[in-house]
Formats: C-alpha cells, sequence, structure tokens
C-alpha cells in the first residue's frame, strides 16, 4: 500500500490530488468485486472522515488499484492540507467473500519498515498550486504607428507568502518580477503593457513559482494590420 501525491499543479482553485493505492491478490484466484476504504484521523479509526464503498470493480488477483481524493485548502475536499490521516482497505471478492481483516497504510506487509503498526500519511504539499490567470486588452490588437499596444491584466491566485512571476509575451519580449503576494490574490489594477511591432499570433505565458514548484498559463494572441480582414474560407463540394 501507499500514497502519493498528483501533479503539484492542479489548476483547480484550493486544490490537490492524492492517490492511495494498494494491490488486490486473492489466493483461490477470485476476482475482485467490491472494496471499501476507510480515512481516519486516528490508529483505531474512532474518527473516520471518509469511509468510501466501491461497487461493480472486476479486478484480477495481482493488480493494482488505486482511488484519487481532493486536498482541499478549505476543508471540504476528501482530504486536507497539513493533516496526519490513517487509512485502511479491505475488499470483496467474486465469491462474495470479504478479506478476513483490513490491510492498514504501512502494516507488516507494507516493506516501508515493517513494523507491524500503521503509519500516517500527509499530504507532501503544505497549501495549494498557485493559478496563473490572466486576460489583455484590446481583444483585437491592431498595428498602428509604433506598433500595438496590449495591457495584459493579471488575475492569478496564489496561496503562498511569497512568488516570482514571469511574462512571455512571444515575441522575445519577457518580463520578470517578484513580488510578495497576500493568499488569494486577485490584482487585477497591476497591467503589464507591451507593444508588438509586428502582425502574426503570438503564444504567451505567465509562470508562477512560489516555495514549492512553477506553475504556467497560456494563451495566444493575434496581433492584425490596420484595414486587415479575414479572408472567407470555401471549398467546392460535389453536387452529386
Amino acid at each position: 500500500m501507499s500514497a502519493q501525491a498528483g501533479n503539484y499543479c492542479t489548476y483547480i482553485q484550493g486544490t490537490g490530488i492524492a492517490y492511495f493505492q494498494w494491490k488486490y491478490y486473492d489466493p483461490s484466484g477470485y476476482n475482485e468485486t467490491q472494496y471499501e476504504i476507510q480515512v481516519a484521523t486516528d490508529s483505531g479509526f474512532s474518527n473516520i472522515v471518509i469511509d468510501r464503498m466501491v461497487y461493480y470493480v472486476n479486478i484480477s488477483s495481482g493488480s493494482s488499484q488505486s482511488l484519487m481524493m481532493l486536498v482541499k485548502a478549505n476543508g471540504t475536499g476528501d482530504l486536507n492540507y497539513n493533516t496526519a490521516y490513517y487509512w485502511r482497505v479491505r475488499v470483496k471478492n467474486s465469491a462474495g467473500l470479504w478479506s478476513n481483516d483490513w490491510a492498514e497504510y504501512n502494516d507488516a506487509y507494507n516493506l516501508d519498515d515493517e513494523d507491524g503498526n500503521p503509519e500516517t500519511y500527509t499530504f507532501p504539499y503544505a497549501h495549494p498550486s498557485p493559478i496563473p490567470a490572466y486576460s489583455y486588452t484590446p481583444t483585437s490588437p491592431v498595428l498602428s504607428g509604433d506598433g500595438a499596444e496590449v495591457t495584459f491584466i493579471d488575475s492569478s491566485i496564489v496561496y503562498a507568502s511569497e512568488d516570482t512571476r514571469t511574462w512571455n509575451f512571444g515575441d522575445s519580449g519577457k518580463n520578470l518580477y517578484p513580488e510578495t503576494n497576500p493568499p488569494t490574490l486577485v490584482d487585477p489594477a497591476n497591467p503589464f503593457t507591451h507593444t508588438y511591432t509586428q502582425a502574426g499570433t503570438f503564444s504567451t505565458s505567465l509562470q508562477i513559482c512560489d516555495d514549492i514548484y512553477c506553475c504556467t498559463s497560456t494563451m495566444s494572441i493575434k496581433v492584425g494590420t490596420s484595414g486587415a480582414t479575414d479572408l472567407p474560407i470555401w471549398k467546392e463540394i460535389s453536387p452529386f
């Protein structure tokens, strides 16, 4: 049995992803048809926070299984950040028999320490990942005079106390700035302006790096020329 975090950058506000994994084995070769997983804050499972029964599975003996759980900063998900949990699993085979006992995380059958005692699992990330987000104006920039001036408006959400942000405007223009942010930053009043000197479609990005990792969002911007219009799209169709 094992538990591990999914990708740090989930792009889901205030949410992390954890995977609880185990291997099913039946000495008689019966398939698994059902399982129950419990998560608690105490080793005696008197304070169970998750009790999930999963039906209609058809898993052959020797197969690995996993269950995804959400980790929420506001306490409304499956798990919470910075909280230690005990967890265990029991299974039912196609003969209608349940396993003799619960298999507990890091118990005697786990190769981590084999001390026979259940251990706790704590989600390894201390806070949710940042969500880089931005918009730009005008939505249809056009070259005129010295170029096309585009304003980028940052509406990112971050949970770390500090972060470093890197803008890439798609035409080799790049801007890096560090700043200290409060949790759940939404700061549309801090725009960046970039001037494009050529027409074309540019792949822009905003990367946010906090104390754990970096997350990136991208967006394409089409810069046109004055008086330019898109040509109609057509194709020949057989009348027969």
